[in-house]
């Protein structure tokens, strides 16, 4: 079994595109992660030609560029979920070029899907809970870590500092002409190369600290928006993705990096449908 990786940049979605699962695996996907990617590739989940439609889109996972995926419908009888059984899909499944959550129906609900997959969720919103770690919580654990390695190190350089102190007043360091003769030059030298050393140590972790912070920023919205970007949402408060999704005359928002613009839609011109993402 493959590790689902806990921040992917884009998630695929194998289901029905109309069904309730994928609206609840979309609504936990972006409350966990508003940065994350997420492709819907559309198959038909129950009656004849179900498994054909579904090990089709299977097949898919390897031209989309998603990280992980879930497959799965909401609940159902046996007959409606037997699909997720039959052998040309579960053959797919187990061959699938990503990792892949499977998520069928309830939590007492198994199918064969369920073992070939790498992963298996007892509902679809749980896969989309297991698809992605939370956001805002990376975050914070990285920010203990860093918070736990400041103290770390600096109660380490305490103890040397201490233990130097201790050697300066000990009755060997007190007489070096009698005890070390030249060797607390030695020690001298020696204190300074150690504090260097942790420096250095103190310095590259900060620096490593901060690349992960970069990283986070890289994938934030906000980083998009800063850059250039903009986002468009309809009346309803809802994301415009195509010119299609507005006419002539509609108001609409549209997110800036530094503020919001309130704008009124007077010309439309579609450059044709693109991939819902």
């Amino acid at each position: 079994k493959r590790p689902i990786p806990e921040m992917p940049a884009k998630v695929a979605l194998i289901t029905s595109p109309t069904g309730a699962a994928v609206r609840d695996m979309i609504k936990v996907l972006r409350r966990r992660r508003t940065d994350v990617d997420i492709i819907i590739i559309p198959a038909q989940v129950q009656g004849a030609g179900a498994a054909e439609s579904l090990a089709k889109a299977v097949r898919l996972l390897g031209m989309v560029g998603a990280d992980s995926a879930i497959i799965g419908r909401g609940g159902g009888s046996i007959e409606e979920l037997w699909a997720f059984n039959e052998e040309v899909l579960v053959r797919e499944v187990a061959n699938a070029p990503i990792p892949i959550i499977s998520a069928v129906g309830h939590e007492t609900d198994f199918t064969l899907t369920d073992l070939a997959a790498d992963l298996r969720a007892p509902t679809p919103s749980a896969a989309a809970e297991l698809a992605t770690a939370d956001g805002a919580q990376f975050c914070r654990h990285l920010l203990q870590l860093d918070s736990r390695m400041t103290r770390t190190l600096a109660k380490r350089i305490e103890q040397m500092r201490r233990e130097v102190q201790r050697l300066e007043t000990s009755a060997v360091l007190s007489r070096p002409e009698r005890f070390l003769g030249g060797r607390r030059q030695e020690i001298d030298q020696l204190s300074v190369r150690m504090g260097r050393a942790m420096l250095i140590a103190l310095e590259n972790r900060k620096s490593q600290f901060n690349g992960a912070i970069g990283r986070l920023e890289a994938l934030s919205p906000l980083g998009t928006l800063r850059r250039g970007y903009s986002i468009c949402l309809n009346q309803q408060e809802q994301l415009v993705r195509k010119a299609s999704e507005v006419h002539r005359g509609d108001a609409v928002k549209v997110i800036l990096a530094s503020g919001r613009l309130a704008c009124l839609v007077e010309e439309v011109e579609d450059a044709g449908d693109a991939e819902d993402i």
